[in-house]
């Protein structure tokens, strides 16, 4: 006897059929009572007879998608979308479950197909063919093959009427890219301030139809998107396969080249790396050698010109040679680096034996490059380049027992493809020299720090130290 008219409706006498059953698992067992009238005195019951009714049905879930809210609403399997990243890394392929149905053993094979140019399914490591035909709970693992859309259907067994219960989960094959203009960037400055960056762009080929959501990261914390606070940056790559630009700069110098590479990630900072590109963060330190021989691996060619560093007798000028060393990081680093140098001030002064002091004008800030043959740009193999620089006094005509003194203010610095890679390097030189009757020779005053070289600089204006 069918009481729920909204539930049974009612072909014959001895024949109801059931169409609004509903389960949120996608399995039903509806079990009830058969009754009818007693035929005795009183119009009682006989004792009710029960049953069970087994409703068809299939049901497939994508792993971690198993709950009922998940089988619901806007954002349930009819709508959701499983993002795959096209990769050989089988940790990042995702996994169906197929769950066991609540049926009569001969009702429970089950079919799977799918979108095979797109994915590829197997069960363990094992592929299955197309139209895999198995009963019983089972579970397969998703490998992508190219981007693209897909669906994987699974089917029951055909009823009598040739209707079949039909379940569907719904995913995508994406492959994220990122370019960046240059694969080096120079590592941030604080004498003078400065940061450089390099434009980059990403892009999503085979997104959901809302696009894809990606956080981007520095490999080992060596980039910041761009200031300094800026440890990541979010992303949403649109489906249209549309470039979004985006900039880093360098906040740690690589160790190696290529280490400090983009990273593309899912679910955050801390989620999976969905794609990568390769960066490197180039950075110079600079020191000055002045006494000594030149360093071994300096190949520049006017190392062979003189016997060492510090303080020489040359035809025309006395000098003091020195050896600026940069300190390449990475040291592995496999293009040439220019040296720069700029005089900041300059003074040279006269005094002459009878006492007359004379003070030629200052000369001017301005570059001061050395000649190609005093520069080793190369860092190979050791990592280092060198600059050799030779300031001095000229020989110039003068009298017996003048004396002349001379003090120079210097800065130095690297550059990569006309970008900054090292702070501002300051050093001075500070010499005295004497007429004699065939010659000059060095001079040494009381006044301390004098034919030597140093960091820094030294104060201006100048005078005699007596």
């Amino acid at each position: 006897m069918a009481t729920d008219s909204s539930l049974w409706i009612k072909h014959s006498d001895t024949r109801y059929d059931i169409f609004n059953a509903y389960s949120s698992l996608e399995h039903a067992i509806i079990k009830g009572e058969l009754s009818e009238k007693g035929r005795g005195g009183g119009g009682g019951r006989v004792s009710p007879l029960p049953f069970s009714i087994y409703v068809p049905s299939v049901d497939i879930d994508w792993e971690g998608k198993t709950a009922e809210e998940d089988e619901k609403g806007v954002t349930g399997e009819d709508y959701y979308v499983q993002p795959i990243l096209l990769t050989t890394d089988e940790s990042q392929w995702k996994t169906v479950i197929v769950h066991s149905p609540k049926d009569r053993p001969e009702h429970q094979t089950m079919t799977l197909t799918w979108d095979s140019g797109i994915v590829q399914l197997l069960e363990g490591n094992t592929p299955i063919p197309y139209g895999h035909t198995f009963t019983g709970g089972r579970s397969f693992r998703v490998k992508p093959l190219k981007t693209g859309d897909f669906e994987i259907v699974l089917e029951g067994k055909a009823t009598a009427n040739g209707a079949k219960a039909k379940d569907t989960v719904k995913g995508c094959v994406f492959k994220v890219s990122i370019e960046a203009s240059n694969d080096v960037v120079c590592r941030y400055s604080t004498n003078p301030a400065g940061r450089p960056t390099v434009n980059c762009q990403a892009r999503v080929e085979g997104a959901p139809p809302d696009g894809l959501v990606v956080t981007l990261t520095g490999k080992e914390n060596k980039l910041r998107f761009p200031e300094v606070n800026d440890i990541s940056k979010t992303l949403t790559l649109p489906a249209s396969g549309a470039w979004v630009d985006f900039t880093v700069s360098g906040q740690i110098a690589s160790t190696t080249m290529g280490d400090a590479s983009i990273q593309a990630r899912l679910d955050g900072a801390n989620g999976d790396i969905i794609a990568e590109k390769d960066m490197t963060v180039l950075w110079v330190g600079i020191s000055i050698r002045n006494t000594g021989t030149f360093s071994q691996d300096n190949n520049a060619e006017a190392k062979s010109w003189f016997p060492g560093l510090g303080m020489q007798n040359l035809t025309e000028r006395m000098v003091h040679i020195v050896e600026l060393v940069g300190n390449v990081s990475p040291s592995d680093f496999p293009s040439e680096i220019d040296f720069r140098r700029n005089l900041l001030d300059s003074f040279e002064g006269h005094r002459q034996p009878s006492g007359v002091k004379i003070y030629p004008p200052k000369n001017p800030p301005r570059p001061d490059p050395s000649d190609p043959e005093f520069l080793d740009k190369d860092p190979k193999p050791n990592g280092k380049i060198y600059d050799i620089d030779t300031p001095g006094i000229f020989k110039a005509p003068a009298l017996l027992d003048t004396e002349i003194y001379q003090k120079v203010n210097f800065d130095q610095n690297t550059w990569y493809k006309n970008v900054r890679c090292s702070d501002n390097f300051k050093w001075y030189v500070i010499l005295s020299i004497i007429k004699t009757a065939n010659d000059f020779n060095f001079y040494n005053p009381t006044w301390p720090g004098f034919n030597n070289t140093g960091l820094g600089g030294v104060p201006f204006p100048m005078d005699f130290p007596y």
